[in-house]
This record gives C-alpha cells, sequence and structure tokens, in this order.
C-alpha cells in the first residue's frame, strides 16, 4: 500500500519536498500553501484532466495534524476518485466524527488505519498517562504525536495531550527561507472555492517547471 509506504518512509523526518517528489513518482501532484488569517481550509483533493491533485493549507503545524490532513486527502484520491471532478473541500477541527458525510468518514478510517493500525490501536487506546504512552510508542514504533492525537480525538480531549503535541511541529518557515521549489498556489486555497478559475503550480522537476491548473478547461497548460 503507497500510503503506508509513504508514512512510513518520512514520519521520522517529515521532509516536504521528498514527499511531493515521492508522491511525483506516483502520478499524484501535491500543493503547499500557507494558511491565510481566517481561513479555516485544511485540504483539498480534486483530479484535473484525469490527474490527481491534493492541496493542504498547512494551517495546522502539529506533527499527528499534517499527517492526517495529507493521508485524509490522499485517501480521497485512493477512494474517491471518481468524485473529484469538484473539488472535496476539508476542513478540520479538534471534533468528533459526528455530523460528516459517508466520504468524508471513510477518508478518516483509512487514514487512521495507516497512521495507526487496528491491530495495535486495541492496546494502544488503553494509554492512561505519558508513561503508557511512550511505551506503547517505542513497543510499536508508532510516533509518540501520531499516539497523542489519536488518544486526543478518540477521547475527545485535546487538553490532556496538547504539551507533547506542540512539541512536534512542522517547521513551514523552512519554506521560504530556503526557497524551497515546493508546489505552490498563486492565491489563497480558499480561493477555489470561489470561483477563481486558474492557478498555477511549481513543479519540483527539471530544475522547476510551471504549470498551469486551468479548472475551466479541465487541461494542464505551460505557463
Amino acid at each position: 500500500d503507497f500510503l503506508r509506504v509513504l508514512f512510513d518512509k518520512f514520519i521520522k523526518e517529515t521532509n516536504l519536498t521528498a514527499i511531493q517528489n515521492h508522491l511525483l513518482e506516483q502520478g499524484i501532484y501535491l500543493i503547499f500553501e500557507t494558511a491565510k488569517e481566517g481561513t479555516k481550509v485544511d485540504g483539498v483533493s480534486l483530479k484535473v484532466n484525469e490527474k490527481p491533485v491534493g492541496a493542504m493549507s498547512l494551517r495546522l503545524k502539529n506533527v499527528d495534524s499534517f499527517w492526517f490532513t495529507l493521508l485524509h486527502e490522499l485517501s480521497h484520491i485512493v477512494l474517491h476518485f471518481d468524485e473529484l471532478n469538484e473539488p472535496i473541500v476539508d476542513y478540520f477541527e479538534e471534533s468528533s466524527d459526528l455530523d460528516i458525510n459517508k466520504l468524508e468518514k471513510q477518508a478518516n478510517k483509512l487514514a487512521r488505519e495507516i497512521m495507526i493500525p487496528n491491530s495495535i490501536w486495541r492496546t494502544i487506546k488503553t494509554t492512561r498517562n505519558l508513561e503508557d504512552l511512550a511505551s506503547y510508542s517505542k513497543l510499536f514504533e508508532v510516533h509518540p504525536s501520531i499516539i497523542a492525537g489519536r488518544l486526543s480525538f478518540e477521547n475527545n480531549d485535546w487538553a490532556v495531550y496538547s504539551k507533547l503535541r506542540a512539541e512536534y511541529k512542522i517547521n513551514y518557515e523552512i519554506i521560504e527561507k530556503n526557497k524551497i521549489p515546493v508546489y505552490s498556489l498563486n492565491s489563497d486555497l480558499n480561493n477555489i472555492l470561489t470561483g477563481i478559475p486558474c492557478f498555477y503550480i511549481q513543479l519540483p522537476i527539471n530544475n522547476v517547471i510551471f504549470k498551469a491548473i486551468d479548472l475551466r478547461n479541465n487541461v494542464f497548460e505551460d505557463k
């Protein structure tokens, strides 16, 4: 399963450019866009000219939130590709699975299974304290932030492990600081929802090639 390979390969060191290149080899375009203040879009999945595209707003900075968002959007691509003629837009809040549709529940289920397989979750869910969490993290080789995030969700208690989760964050500033050639949207990710027909992505191949996604004509074009 390429999702599990992706997760296992990059969870210890979440290298954004390497993740994009890895997915590009699978034929999947991954876009990162810095979240605008006040917006709550976390991820988008869609297809353009039958090409799968995932986008993340980088609003949530904890490692567990990053990986859940990424795997959730990729799960839509795996499970719901035929449904992606219209973008699926996701807003993740620290809440339960209530009031979400079938497609979202399916993507949530697959993402969680990739991060913590059900076979070991049966044990991990008995965690009572930080000592238990550290022990299970070592025993099952699961990142502590991933366990903390899952426990927080399942117990609907985001306070108890908030300090631990805050210790593990993705450094998004490195994108601008080091001018990493990652995919980026010309405009706010939220514009996808407001009828803006075109946005551009920067592809880290062949010394950075620019392409345009035209949502009106549903084609890729050279810029």
